[in-house]
């Protein structure tokens, strides 16, 4: 074998190994793309996996709170005595007796007592407040004094008296009686819609809290 074959047979040999070398690499591209996209998956299933573990702690954390604020939940009621004198032309009434009552399991503390009165003519509103009900108590019949400004004078506690359904009131009378509870938690009794409460801890309370 002379210079010149031996030349061309490794020039034919390295044109052999380069073919295949270069028929591997495609598939070698597609291994390794399709690596990459089982580690993708793979990735987005773990972060799913950490999402659906945190949510269900998360869930597990309000179940728990909800049974350590059973025990000590108070539930407000109104027993009311409007004065006869309450439809026009009559007078509007001045004073209005109401008893509150809590057949909840905890005692309500710095309870407020809420009335708003309107129609046509008139748009009043009262408040006794600093009151303790205790669990399963009932409270005496007392006075509450209405005041009658006007629509809607500067200081007037509206949004006390909106519920948050929306649903609109049963009446031209609203009865509300807010208080906090042993562990801090804000209520809101509105008569004739469920019961609300804000936590301490809510991060974006209703706008009726700024009243108290």
């Amino acid at each position: 074998m002379n210079v010149l074959e031996a030349t061309e047979i490794a020039v034919a040999g390295g044109t052999l190994v380069l073919a295949l070398f270069t028929s591997k690499a495609p598939r070698a591209g597609r291994q390794a793309a399709k690596a990459g996209q089982l580690a993708a998956e793979a990735t987005q299933q773990a972060a799913q996996a950490s999402r659906d573990e945190a949510d269900a702690t998360i869930a597990l954390a309000k179940e728990a709170q909800k049974d350590r604020e059973l025990p000590w939940r108070p539930h407000l009621g109104f027993a009311v005595i409007i004065p006869e004198k309450a439809q026009p032309p009559d007078p509007p009434p001045r004073l209005v007796q109401i008893s509150l009552s809590n057949v909840g399991n905890g005692p309500a503390l710095s309870t407020t007592i809420w009335i708003y009165h309107y129609d046509v003519d008139w748009h009043g509103w009262g408040k006794q407040e600093n009151l303790l009900v205790a669990s399963k108590q009932t409270l005496p019949p007392m006075g509450v004094s209405l005041k009658y400004p006007g629509p809607e004078p500067a200081g007037f506690p509206l949004g006390m008296f909106d519920p948050s359904d929306n649903r609109p009131h049963p009446s031209k009378w609203v009865f509300v009686a807010t208080c906090i509870d042993v562990l801090g938690n804000h209520w809101r009794f509105i008569d004739g819609h469920l019961a609300e409460i804000v936590r301490p801890d809510d991060p974006e309370p209703p706008p009726w809290i700024r009243w108290l």
